[in-house]
């Protein structure tokens, strides 16, 4: 009885032990991360299914669906864990993640970026590619202007008076809808007809129409083309742009070539036997798949090995690998890399395309000077001390906002009043208006400017 619940016993924990292996190959397969994660994926990997090892070519010849799995185009035994990447360089999710390409410890946060510059988004934001403060007015731009929206708005990439028109625009030219309209580019008055086009020529749809860009009666027949030819459809019919008798035969064609489908096949832009083989192509070169195969663009024998490449040299995978397209030996690290130098990443870092210690600051950069972000600050590119302000700009010039404004990109007292423009000349909004580049006395009837 003992004998009997001892068997029983080792059936049960064998039992046990073939379903906890099958349940753990199961999360493996099912953890392995996608090969295209981006920025939106930063805190997990997403479970996706992998493509059927069966047709997949990325692996080389080497890859055997019953014993190896592809990882990012290279064979990797089945059971084995495939490392998500970011970028070029593998991690491990359970302790670093990935931010715009580049691995970070998976506690670290990954600052937001604006442009190519990465900023904390609980103190800053970015505004039209340049990081400001969080509770600045980011104002929105007309073209390359920035513009005050409670005052003014955009018409055309042009900042105008809020209170003003945006007259709709004919091409470049401007127009009242209220007594034109536009019609192919050119404005006209508004209860005028707008004739159609055949081309260039305008014609009169109730007695005329379009075809093929050239005008002809209306009741007229309207011949297809073939190619540059018109021709009855009735009696002939198009060919490969050219015009043939409606019951002969319209042969295809390999190249430039027409031939007999029943006789003949295309191969490769050529025409053959039917029943002769087209043979595949590696490069320029036809080969036989039964005792050869491509490798590279080279044809070589079918069972020989076809070694994988690191830039234009091929190498043996079992004793070397490709780093930054050069062959190392497979045992050597592949050192990262920063700009054009390989560096220790256990000792050194990365720090604007320069190797520093690891546990050095690496300091960031206004222009292409580093300053010190505790007692210095960045202000239009040139470095100044923190406590100081940043004046805003007006084109190429500084301003203190509490006594003076911008305006087009002139600097004026705050309390000045800032004429809207009509082109390059200041205008006063009260006895004048905007018309087409000019101003003239509100009053007046602004007439649009007409070339017929």
């Amino acid at each position: 009885m003992h004998t009997i619940n001892t068997q029983c016993h080792s059936a049960f924990n064998l039992q046990a032990l073939t379903t906890y292996l099958i349940n753990y190959s199961i999360i493996l397969h099912s953890v392995e991360p996608n090969q295209d994660l981006d920025e939106n994926d930063l805190d997990e990997t997403k479970a996706i299914p992998e493509e059927d090892p069966k047709i997949n070519l990325r692996c080389g010849t080497t890859f055997n669906p019953s014993i190896h799995k592809c990882c990012y185009g290279k064979p990797i035994l089945k059971y084995s864990i495939c490392l998500p990447r970011c970028g070029l360089v593998s991690y491990n999710p359970k302790t670093h993640k990935c931010c715009y390409r580049k691995v970070i410890p998976k506690l670290f946060p990954c600052l937001l970026r604006c442009g190519l510059v990465s900023y904390n988004p609980n103190t800053h934001k970015c505004c039209y590619l340049k990081v400001i403060p969080k509770y600045a007015i980011c104002l929105p731009r007309c073209g390359l202007v920035r513009y005050n929206p409670k005052t003014h708005k955009c018409c055309y990439r042009k900042v105008i008076p809020k209170l003003s028109l945006c007259l709709p625009r004919c091409g470049l030219v401007s127009y009242n809808p209220k007594t034109h309209r536009c019609c192919y580019l050119k404005v006209i008055p508004k209860y005028s007809t707008c004739l159609p086009r055949c081309g260039l020529v305008r014609y009169n749809p109730k007695t005329h129409r379009c075809c093929y860009l050239k005008v002809i009666p209306k009741y007229s027949t309207c011949l297809p083309r073939c190619g540059l030819v018109s021709y009855n459809p009735k009696t002939h019919k198009c060919c490969y742009r050219k015009v043939i008798p409606k019951l002969s035969l319209c042969l295809p064609r390999c190249g430039l070539v027409s031939y007999n489908p029943k006789t003949h096949k295309c191969c490769y832009r050529k025409v053959i036997l039917k029943l002769s083989l087209c043979l595949p192509r590696c490069g320029l070169v036809s080969y036989n798949p039964k005792t050869h195969r491509c490798c590279y663009r080279k044809v070589i024998p079918k069972y020989s090995i076809c070694l994988p490449r690191c830039g234009l040299v091929s190498y043996n995978p079992k004793t070397h690998k490709c780093c930054y397209r050069k062959v190392i030996p497979k045992l050597s690290l592949c050192l990262p890399r920063c700009g054009l130098v390989s560096y220790n990443p256990k000792t050194h870092r990365c720090c604007y395309r320069k190797v520093i210690p690891k546990y050095s600051i690496c300091l960031p950069r206004c222009g292409l000077v580093s300053y010190n972000p505790k007692t210095h600050k960045c202000c239009y590119r040139k470095v100044i001390p923190k406590l100081s302000l940043c004046l805003p700009r007006c084109g190429l010039v500084s301003y203190n906002p509490k006594t003076h404004r911008c305006c087009y990109l002139k600097v004026i007292p705050k309390y000045s009043i800032c004429l809207p423009r009509c082109g390059l000349v200041s205008y006063n909004p009260k006895t004048h208006k905007c018309c087409h580049g000019r101003a003239i006395f509100k009053i007046s009837i602004c007439k649009p400017i007409t070339k017929y």
